[in-house]
């Protein structure tokens, strides 16, 4: 599998929708503008998601790059303007390939030949902190919309949405949210911890 950058084709689109295969609203491919490669994923043109730059091994905003699924990846330049991307797997018996879902992931399928269907072996975005630029300039993400600490249990983190929480008057616990300083109005570059007595 080649995926390439050049005079200003993308490699591989998405679908409109599961259902309708036209043309969609996102594109994928190497961003020729970087001095190092870079995986971009475009929405309409405008930077949806981006791996971080290629040194030699790896895109280092990748967390998962060196697992099985993604250890075929390389880099190369034809020194005619094009940098590609080629990819193989470990496990040649294995069926797999990538796609650009019509929701702008890329996504990697293996097929299990137990379970007879695809499974998914790998995504680009697997939390809010994979969009681009979802934290602004000079900010930092972090996946973790909470934690509290409750004496007899210790630290608890939520990852995902907070669901069913209620505000006490009294003998609650602080809840601590990460929040983009943007949302609480500051003038602050970086985001901040709020919390509120919450149980």
């Amino acid at each position: 599998m080649r995926i390439s950058h050049s005079h200003g084709k993308t490699a591989l689109t998405s679908w409109k929708s599961p259902s309708d295969p036209s043309i969609g609203k996102f594109s994928m491919g190497i961003d020729p503008a970087m001095s190092i490669p870079e995986i971009f994923i475009w929405k309409e043109g405008s930077p949806y998601y981006r791996s971080g730059p290629w040194n030699g091994q790896a895109f280092i905003g990748v967390p998962r790059m060196n697992s099985v699924y993604l250890q075929g990846v390389r880099v190369a330049n034809d020194d005619q303007g094009t940098v590609y991307l080629t990819y193989s797997f470990a496990n040649e018996s294995l069926l797999d390939y990538f796609q650009l879902n019509h929701e702008g992931n890329l996504v990697e399928l293996y097929w299990d030949d137990g379970k007879k269907r695809w499974e998914i072996g790998w995504l680009a975005r697997e939390s809010e902190c994979d969009y681009y630029g979802k934290c602004g300039e000079f900010g930092t993400c972090d996946s973790k919309m909470a934690y509290a600490y409750v004496s007899g249990i210790g630290c608890m983190v939520w990852y995902l949405e907070l669901v069913d929480i209620q505000k006490f008057s009294e003998n609650g616990v602080d809840l601590y949210i990460r929040v983009a300083a943007s949302e609480i109005g500051t003038c602050s570059l970086l985001s901040v911890f709020t919390y509120h007595n919450f149980s």
